[in-house]
């Protein structure tokens, strides 16, 4: 049991969890972990951005709180329920599997009201969803060779009373793969890869655009130039291309004593310049990718 103290709202939250693992056989495993979760942070992250290039976080609000239903609340803490199953086997001495399926429940979350038109109208809407998939993990360990392998399925979705959406960071594809391998003499020689794929982040896409004009009392509507206005699709209905990025690098360990070590480096990220989205512009419909093809050269000394 854990007790968390929430001192701006001034309110405990009792948390129960659970661990377990049995060992059926030598090469045999079994695990399961569970329990109640709960924070005080809300995503501050802009829907109507396509990339969010910062996370920002607010504290709970200090109004009253609308849920799903119409209902009003003075609960202002957000809680979930994680339940993780997993299966670990030994296929041989130096190769071994994980599967890890698991289900997460957000019984309530707190988001900004997107469909806030008048100033009476809440500023914050409670939301419920939840979170499920499966994490496969494959290593092998022998002598100068180590491989890691992951792959992970998951689908992550909100509700907030209105529609049923998918989140900006719901990935449902992603693979990560790691080698290296040791060699030389004294093995001080070490090569490795890592190599990432993931499929493409959630957007809301653009229906069009329109002229918003500021009607107030000291504005001459009839020749006065008005802002772009954006007409968006339905929420998260996008997707942003595949991700994926292989890095490679050389190693040599100069070992001058028991304590003194000096590292050589030399890497290349982004080994075959793919062209991976950093920012979209929605308003000039311009892209702006991340690092192309980067070499690197360093040595690094510890004693």
């Amino acid at each position: 049991m854990r007790l968390q103290y929430y001192s701006g709202l001034r309110e405990m939250s009792m948390e129960p969890r659970l661990g377990l693992k049995y060992n059926m056989k030598d090469y045999l495993r079994f695990k399961f972990a569970g329990g109640k979760y709960t924070q005080n942070l809300i995503s501050a992250v802009s829907e109507h951005d396509i990339i969010n290039l910062f996370s920002g976080f607010l504290f709970s609000p200090e109004e009253q709180l609308t849920g799903l239903n119409g209902e009003i609340t003075d609960d202002k803490i957000q809680k979930a329920w994680h339940a993780v199953f997993g299966v670990e086997i030994d296929l041989s001495t130096n190769l071994s599997l994980q599967i890890e399926p698991y289900f997460k429940y957000f019984a309530q979350t707190i988001n900004v009201n997107r469909y806030k038109m008048f100033a009476q109208d809440p500023n914050y809407l409670i939301e419920v969803g939840d979170s499920y998939g499966t994490d496969v993990s494959l290593k092998y360990d022998k002598n100068q060779i180590y491989i890691w392998a992951t792959y992970s399925i998951s689908k992550t979705l909100r509700n907030d009373g209105v529609e049923i959406y998918p989140t900006h960071f719901d990935r449902i594809h992603n693979v990560n793969f790691l080698f290296s391998y040791a060699f030389g003499k004294d093995l001080n020689w070490e090569t490795s890869l890592r190599w990432n794929l993931g499929s493409g982040f959630p957007f809301t896409l653009t229906k069009g655009f329109y002229e918003e004009l500021n009607i107030g009392q000291d504005v001459n509507f009839l020749n006065s130039n008005g802002d772009i206005g954006v007409i968006y699709g339905e929420r998260n209905q996008g997707r942003l291309p595949y991700y994926h990025r292989l890095d490679v690098s050389l190693r040599k360990h100069f070992y001058f004593s028991e304590n003194v070590d000096l590292e050589f480096i030399a890497s290349i990220t982004n080994a075959y310049n793919r062209p991976n989205v950093f920012y979209f512009d929605r308003l000039s419909y311009t892209r702006v990718d991340q690092l192309p093809i980067i070499p690197a050269i360093g040595l690094s000394l510890s004693f």
